[in-house]
């Protein structure tokens, strides 16, 4: 009995949806597709009903009384529920009919969208695709200035590594000849090595034109006054010769690596992390185990820094401030130069106050 309630209820449905489907039909408009969701809700409904029409119509017409499973009343229930059903199938029948003109548009816009839809897609692919290719080009374009800058970088190294190693041998070619001039026991020896700093400020002064010796002294007393602030940072003691600033300055120069030598720098051939990176190096003497060995090594810097000063001064160029704690010229990234009127000039250091 369970069975036949749902089946009288799902009749009861069947007959509100096709009603709702022949009003929508009725009223509706040509482009509206209402009457073919109510039709296909009914058909659904429909299907699954008269799977069971024939089942429960066997049972309300059998005659054999040890068979029978209903009693009259509940024969003629199922009887007329039977009929319903199929009187309801006629209505969907018809109803169908007249629905296929709209059923055949409404195929045609769903085609239409279903075009709409893979070309939109098709669009947004190719957008997709558009998109990664010019993504794949910023990158290719991002590695080839990168290898570009790379490269140049590189080359600029080899330049003034180059300048360096120039710089170099015409020091020793220069302290050769100076040496082989003395006299015999007159300390060549000790200028073959190394040249005094008032000997490298004359060469200095001899291989510049004004503006190259006003910066080369700026910055040599500008290395000598940052050493005597800031003794304990390192930083101010350690020069790589592929620092664009301080070759540009005062490295390429006659007498620039001199007078670095002269102030107690010394040359070394590689760092321990860059290997082939020529720089200069200042040793601080220990102030823990040798307080009078530092006293000394501090109270030379202090007469280089005073002996450049004298030397600026006698050739009418104004010095620059110190540096702030920091950076200096043990990187080796190019800075960007300022532009002035004077001599003075960006030093490759941070400024700072004295």
């Amino acid at each position: 009995m369970a069975e036949f309630k749902a089946m009288v209820e799902q009749a009861e449905a069947l007959d509100a949806k096709l009603d709702e489907a022949e009003r929508a039909h009725a009223t509706g408009r040509a482009t509206s597709f209402a009457p073919l969701d109510a039709f296909d809700s009914a058909r659904a409904l429909l299907i699954a009903l008269e799977a069971r029409v024939s089942v429960f119509e066997k049972r309300a017409l059998e005659k054999d009384d040890d068979k029978k499973i209903y009693g009259p009343k509940m024969a003629r229930r199922v009887l007329d529920w039977v009929a319903r059903v199929r009187e309801a199938a006629e209505r969907a029948s018809a109803l169908d009919d007249e629905l296929q003109p709209l059923r055949a548009a409404r195929a045609r816009t769903q085609c239409a969208e279903a075009h709409a839809q893979e070309a939109r897609a098709a669009q947004q692919a190719e957008a997709e695709q558009h998109a990664a290719a010019e993504a794949n080009e910023q990158r290719m374009r991002a590695e080839q200035e990168e290898e570009r800058r790379l490269e140049e970088e590189r080359r600029k190294r080899e330049t003034l590594l180059r300048q360096y190693d120039d710089e170099r041998h015409q020091r020793r070619m220069l302290h050769h000849r100076l040496a082989t001039s003395e006299p015999q026991g007159g300390g060549g020896a000790q200028m073959e090595r190394r040249l005094s700093l008032t000997k490298s400020v004359e060469l200095l002064n001899k291989s510049c034109t004004a503006t190259e010796l006003c910066e080369a002294l700026q910055v040599l007393l500008l290395l000598c006054s940052n050493i005597v602030a800031h003794p304990d940072d390192v930083q101010f003691r350690n020069i790589k010769v592929n620092n664009v600033q301080f070759m540009r300055s005062l490295g390429r120069h006659a007498g620039g690596i001199d007078s670095l030598l002269a102030v107690g720098f010394v040359e070394r051939e590689s760092l321990e992390e860059e290997a082939d990176e020529p720089f200069l190096f200042m040793e601080e003497p220990s102030l823990e185990q040798d307080i009078d060995g530092w006293g000394r090594w501090f109270d030379g810097l202090k007469r280089c820094r005073d002996e450049v000063r004298e030397s600026m001064d006698m050739f009418g160029i104004t010095a620059l401030p110190t540096a702030a704690k920091g950076l200096g010229w043990h990187e080796s990234k190019e800075r960007r130069s300022a532009e002035h009127s004077d001599c003075e000039v960006l030093h490759g250091q941070a400024g700072g106050g004295r």
